[in-house]
Order: structure tokens, then sequence, then C-alpha cells
């Protein structure tokens, strides 16, 4: 009893020390923030090796204005949900990290830690450009993002455990 009892206590601590480093935000970076409001890009980023992407809802085919949306998931089991109205001249894209498919996938819960927050922040200032303002609340993060013909804002929960994060992206086209 004592042996099974544990062999049970060791098996969930590795799996919770396993799970503590599985956080979606470097992911959301690479997809969400990287790909913004371009539709295209965001489709070749969701097809690049390690990627799966299931586009049975993706209007490719459409005449302009169009909205769809495709699923996308990343090499770490982390999925992503895209949707999308393409006005021609104007685009809006929600890029949202899909929790329950994600945490499905990992067989846990995602976290993320203090530093990976940090990174987050840094990452974003780089990855994009234009002015960004922060706004903290007990909730989580909200970012604002400013450029010269499009702007974003990408909110993080607060917190250990990552229950929304999600991007929100506009352009003129040009």
């Amino acid at each position: 009893m004592k042996r099974a009892f544990l062999s049970m206590v060791l098996l969930s601590s590795t799996h919770s020390v396993s799970l503590a480093s599985s956080c979606p935000l470097p992911a959301m970076i690479d997809f969400c923030v990287t790909g913004a409001a371009d539709i295209e890009r965001l489709r070749e980023l969701a097809e690049r090796p390690g990627w799966t992407k299931d586009a049975s809802t993706d209007r490719v085919d459409r005449p302009i204005p169009r909205s769809g949306s495709f699923t996308a998931t990343s090499p770490d089991g982390f999925a992503f949900a895209v949707f999308y109205q393409d006005y021609g001249s104007f685009a809006s894209v929600t890029c949202t990290f899909e929790v329950m498919s994600s945490i499905g996938a990992l067989g846990g819960t995602t976290a993320c830690g203090a530093q990976e927050a940090e990174t987050f922040e840094t990452d974003l200032k780089t990855a994009v450009t234009g002015e960004i303002s922060k706004q903290t609340s007990d909730f989580g993060n909200g970012f604002m993002i400013r450029g010269e013909s499009m702007w974003m804002r990408a909110v993080v929960s607060a917190g250990g455990g990552i229950t929304s994060a999600w991007t929100d992206s506009h352009a003129l086209k040009r």
C-alpha cells in the first residue's frame, strides 16, 4: 500500500513539474503576434513544419468581403483559433489561445511563471512596430499596440494558469 501511494505521489509530482513549463505565450508571439491581421501570413505560419492546421471553415475561395476561421496547433500542442474578416482594403483578425483543446492535448493545465510573462512583454515589444501601452489589473495584462496602419490588442490572464490569451488585430491593407 505504501509503495503504491509513493508511486502515485512520484508520478503526480513528475507530471506537474512537466506541466509547469507548458506556457503558451512563446507560441502566441510566434503565431498570433507575428501574423497579426495578415490572414495570408497566418495561413503560412500555420502550415510550417510541425504545425497542424484545420481549415474546414477557412473561406479562401469566397469573394471579398469574406469571413472565416481555422485552427492551428503548435508543435508543443498549443491550439489557436483564428477568426477573420477580409474586406479587401481592411482586415480584422482575432487569434485566441484555445485553453480546453490545449489542455486535452497536453494532458493537464497550462502555466506561465513571472519570468515567462516578462519574456512575453519583451518579445511583444520586439515583434511589433508602433507605440505600446500596457494596462494591468487583477485579471491580467492588456497591451495596446498602435502602428502606422494597424492596431492590436493582446490580452493575457493573470496568475499561473493561463485561462485566457488572445490578440485582436486590425490593419489597413495597401
